[in-house]
């Protein structure tokens, strides 16, 4: 998935609006290692709490093929 993949893919996910996502950004570099980092690490981000962290792990099951 590409950096502007993963960025759209952010902006579809319930619980991020802009200011979460320029959060995570600031805090990761890029989009791709957002969706690509662990639980304890999205909650380590300003703004982020449980749900939001919760369905950006749910996104990246189903990016994977899970259900």
């Amino acid at each position: 998935m590409t950096d502007l993949e993963s960025l759209l893919a952010l902006n579809a996910i319930c619980e991020l609006g802009s200011i979460r996502i320029k959060n995570l950004l600031a805090h990761f570099g890029v989009a791709t290692k957002v969706l690509s980092a662990s639980q304890n690490e999205l909650r380590s981000v300003e703004g982020m709490n449980s749900g939001a962290t919760q369905n950006i792990l749910n996104a990246k099951v189903i990016r994977n093929g899970g259900v």
